[in-house]
């Protein structure tokens, strides 16, 4: 059964089984295969709990064993409170928010790192007196596990606390990669550099962690990536020596465990390549590496990478091989090799509740197929199921999960089963169903969630007052164009449509059109009129009327003036180079530019910043953000005055992020909104007598239809009119750069999402839940390349 098949089958909750029938007594159906560990936490709201390891077993033909809707077999748990040195005293005030395991090399013994950090309580989103200050992260705790008896025993813990990590067993060790901040000074760029640790045991000891070797990492912070998440995406062991490092911005270094020699891999992307798509897909998680090929899943697509570390040719593209699930705004998961070509993926619906208090497992094990090469290198190309589950996992949960709760599907780690065999003939223990059978009662509770892959969908009735018009500018080419979408009773009136552009503008640029640092032109609106405003001085000024849908040309009447940001701030359009100290307000009567006046008592103003967000703050006030050291900066147009903005407590949770803010924020009622890849969102401004610091992030996620994986690409505004009330609605657009195949036409979504308000001791307005109102999704007909930017509401 092919893949195809495989997802109709999720649609309609039938569980498939492509492997014969065992006969009784024998056959591959009577011997266990292997253990597949699932390791998951949760963390937020009232049923919170630290690691719990669950467990499902596989046939040697493939066949996983049980029924559908089973609830996975749990194991155990890891606390804070198995460690000798904490034990109880910290009362629940520690926790393992997340973890990675790894089988020991003599297939005994399981390795679990558990993430150890103090349980975020209520008031971490406020700054209290005055100053934030950071999160103590202690040193992540370490623990050896006997896979027969399932008894833990505690190791040293490593000798880092902030980083990027994983743990890796190859050539007869236990490694651990880390990534480290080894300079951060304020305002200046961070540096990074990689280090190889690797564990020592002497008889039943509990280890010592030796470093082994290292080397630079060059990490830029400013650069817009693909994926989020840490520094280190995954990895793949080859050979049983060296091991194959993957990391966010699709670089990969190699470690021979054998020499202790560690360096970086070349791939054939060229230097001048663009930051608009990466070839190179960063491996999620562990690996899975065989016959000279490294698979592993992406969202929900299954990719191999070809590489050998003795081939000096350089690393090419992956191949992408298949699409496995049906579902990756819901979930995500991991792929483990069971034997021969047989792996097995595991996806979890982490993303999305669906108003059951367990989470539900899609268990698929296939065969890798392809064609062997003249060379004799076998070429991956499909996939054929054997057979495809689902199955849940208890969570600790009388109720559903709350949106504060986050869930983390951390880890997925196969074993040898070593438990006594199995009757194949009871239901109980191995299910017998054929490709034909339906389970009528299969997923009761969450129909719905499993029905449709979203795409549009169907819009509530918004009872806020919306405005009528909303806009969004796309670039292509060395033109960029003014489109409209008309809004009804919050419905936005453009499902399925090809938009035809209002205004096109000449806009000149060097090249094609990708994330250019800093943007060659700019965007501002004060009501219907826009003014486009280049960044170089080279160029004219255009001021559009949206509505008459006519432009007016001024010539540029600034020299040497080189603009990294322009941005509205109340009734003024202003504008920062490269420092603190040159900011410029525009005269719109006679379009020149004046210089501000500006100071700070605690700021080098003529140090530079690369801004990744601005908002305006209303009052003559606005905020950025630094895109190389995650700095926030205040300004005051009335007093001239710069001021340092406080990061939130936890600052740990941004030290990989390009920017607290992304690209045109939103201030509302107290709060900042920004966009990310997974949704909105939004921090608290604490004004404590000219002190500022933003509160605690509240992550209001998956709140659109997501379709490229580069945050930069989403715009938004707030389409209520009036005052805001208790809730607010956003319009999130985003195009996707590429044209489909063979055409010219992109596409693009527009979601408008209801944000719920609730008032705050400071009077602020917190968001407290989103509900997606709607999705629709269009097509933009352009040849080449295009960059949706900035959008606003009329």
């Amino acid at each position: 059964m092919k893949i195809q098949e495989n997802m109709l089958g999720y649609y309609g909750q039938r569980d498939y089984v492509c492997i014969a029938a065992p006969a009784h007594g024998g056959g591959a159906d009577h011997r266990p295969l292997c253990s597949v560990l699932v390791g998951c936490t949760s963390f937020g709201g009232p049923f919170r709990h630290n690691l719990r390891l669950h467990r499902f077993r596989v046939a040697q033909s493939g066949r996983v064993i049980g029924q559908s809707d089973d609830l996975l077999e749990p194991l155990f748990g890891v606390s804070p409170s198995d460690v000798p040195s904490i034990g109880h005293a910290d009362d629940g005030q520690t926790e393992f928010d997340d973890a990675m395991a790894a089988l020991g090399p003599d297939g005994k013994h399981l390795y679990i790192i558990c993430v150890h950090r103090p349980v975020l309580s209520s008031d971490v989103a406020s700054c209290g007196g005055g100053r934030a200050t950071e999160i103590v992260v202690f040193p992540p705790k370490v623990f050896r596990v006997d896979t027969g008896d399932m008894s833990l025993s505690p190791m040293r813990p490593l000798p880092f606390t902030r980083a990027s990590y994983e743990a890796i067993s190859a050539h007869g060790a236990l490694w651990v990669p880390v990534v480290l901040l080894t300079k951060a000074v304020e305002n200046c760029p961070s540096e990074w550099r990689l280090f190889i640790y690797r564990l020592v045991e002497v008889d039943d000891d509990d280890g010592s962690w030796v470093e082994v070797t290292s080397a630079d990492f060059q990490y830029e912070l400013s650069r817009g990536f693909r994926y989020g998440g840490t520094l280190i995406q995954g990895y793949a062991v080859i050979s049983d020596r060296f091991i194959l490092l993957s990391f966010i911005d699709s670089t990969f270094f190699c470690f021979d465990c054998a020499n202790g020699t560690l360096a970086p891999v070349t791939t054939e992307e060229s230097s001048s390549s663009t930051l608009l798509l990466h070839q190179y897909v960063p491996i999620s998680g562990k690996g899975v590496h065989f016959e000279g090929a490294i698979y592993f899943i992406r969202g929900t697509k299954l990719f191999a990478y070809r590489y050998s570390p003795l081939d000096p040719r350089p690393l090419a593209p992956p191949l992408e091989i298949d699409t496995i699930w049906p579902y990756d705004e819901e979930g995500y998961g991991f792929v483990v090799h069971l034997a021969g070509h047989i792996l097995c993926a595991v996806w979890i619906n982490m993303k999305r509740r669906c108003g059951c208090t367990t989470r539900h497992v899609l268990i698929t094990t296939f065969n890798i197929g392809g064609h062997t090469h003249g060379t004799g290198c076998f070429i991956p190309s499909d996939v054929e199921v054997l057979h495809s589950t689902c199955r849940r996992i208890g969570m600790l949960r009388t109720e559903e999960p709350r949106p504060e709760c986050y869930d983390f599907f951390c880890f997925l780690q196969e074993y040898p089963d070593t438990e006594p065999r199995f009757d194949p003939s009871v239901p109980s223990e191995l299910g017998v169903f054929d490709g034909n059978h339906r389970v009528p009662d299969m997923l009761p509770t969450c129909r719905k969630f499993l029905s449709k892959k979203h795409g549009t969908l169907s819009l509530e009735e918004c009872n806020v007052a919306i405005r009528s018009d909303f806009y969004f500018i796309c670039q292509v080419d060395q033109r960029s164009l003014v489109y409209q979408v008309s809004i009804s009773g919050g419905k936005l009136a453009c499902n399925e449509k090809v938009l035809d552009a209002l205004v096109c503008l000449d806009t000149v640029r060097p090249g094609d059109v990708g994330i250019d640092d800093p943007p060659e032109w700019f965007f501002v609106h004060h009501g219907s009129m826009l003014d486009v405003i280049p960044s170089l001085p080279y160029y004219n000024h255009y001021v559009v009327d949206v509505e008459r849908k006519c432009y007016n040309i001024h010539k540029n009447k600034r020299s040497k003036l080189f603009f990294s940001a322009v941005f509205r701030v109340g009734q003024y359009t202003v504008a920062l180079c490269d420092t603190l100290q040159d900011v410029y307000v525009l005269n719109q009567n006679n379009f020149q530019w004046r210089r501000q006046k500006t100071s700070s008592r605690s700021l080098d103003l003529s140090h530079k910043v690369k801004i990744s967000g601005f908002v305006d703050l209303g009052d003559d006030a606005f905020m950025i953000s630094d895109a190389e050291t995650n700095n926030c900066f205040l300004f005051d147009l009335k007093r001239g005055e710069w001021f340092a903005v406080e990061p939130p407590r936890g600052y740990i949770f941004w030290q990989y992020a390009a920017g607290l803010l992304n690209g045109r924020s939103i201030f509302a009622e107290g709060f900042i909104y920004t966009c990310s890849a997974g949704g909105l969102i939004a921090f608290e401004l604490i004004d404590k007598n000219d002190s500022y610091c933003l509160g605690q992030p509240i992550m209001l996620n998956s709140s659109w239809k997501y379709i490229f994986g580069e945050r930069r690409f989403l715009s938004f505004d707030s389409v209520c009119k009036g005052e805001i009330d208790s809730s607010i609605v956003f319009c999130v657009v985003q195009g996707c750069p590429m044209a489909v195949p063979f055409t010219s036409r992109h596409h693009f979504a527009a979601t408008t999402v209801h944000v719920k308000l609730q008032k705050t001791l400071r009077e602020t307005k917190e968001p407290v839940s989103i509900d997606r109102v709607g999705v629709v999704c269009s097509s933009i007909d352009q040849n080449g390349r295009i960059l949706t930017n900035y959008a606003f509401a009329l």
